[in-house]
């Protein structure tokens, strides 16, 4: 059983695994945040590169993606595969393997990226479409542009299309 943290009550959520008072409060002003949110439809947090957590950080966060699960609320831990374990003792796990290299150069296509700029979409919704960020787009638009012979945005269009 963890132990009570001095200064904090005794209920459920003022338990936590050795966690000061001040992180425990902390923890608990952002769970309620949460939740609040959650309060207009469902809510999904992502902690990437959820290997590099320290033990501390972890044991914080997986208490938090426990007590949220009953608010509506799922915490996704990532991580690659690694010879040291995900932090995160008792939550499901879901592994998945990589993609084929097919599906990679699909998904990672700079021409696709290409043709929807030049359909004059924004980054931000070329990067909806394709599920990658803006800043992938981004760099995909820069790594283009020589490939193409051209160095800017505004010369896609005419180019573009004509492939």
């Amino acid at each position: 059983m963890p132990r009570a943290v001095p200064g904090s009550p005794r209920s459920p959520a003022g338990w936590v695994c050795g966690c000061s008072a001040p992180r425990v409060w902390s923890l608990r002003l952002k769970c309620r945040l949460l939740a609040e949110l959650a309060e207009d439809g469902p809510l999904l947090c992502l902690v990437d590169d959820a290997y590099w957590l320290d033990r501390s950080s972890a044991e914080a966060l997986v208490f938090a993606a426990r007590r949220l699960d009953a608010e509506g609320i799922v915490v996704v831990f990532a991580a690659r595969d690694h010879d040291a374990p995900l932090p995160t003792p008792g939550l499901p796990e879901l592994r998945l393997g990589g993609l084929d290299a097919a599906a990679a150069a699909a998904l990672l296509d700079e021409q696709q990226v290409a043709r929807l700029a030049a359909r004059g979409l924004s980054n931000r919704d070329i990067a909806a479409q394709l599920f990658l960020s803006p800043r992938t787009v981004g760099y995909h638009l820069y790594k283009a542009y020589p490939k193409l012979g051209i160095t800017s945005r505004s010369q896609l269009d005419a180019h573009t299309l004509q492939t």
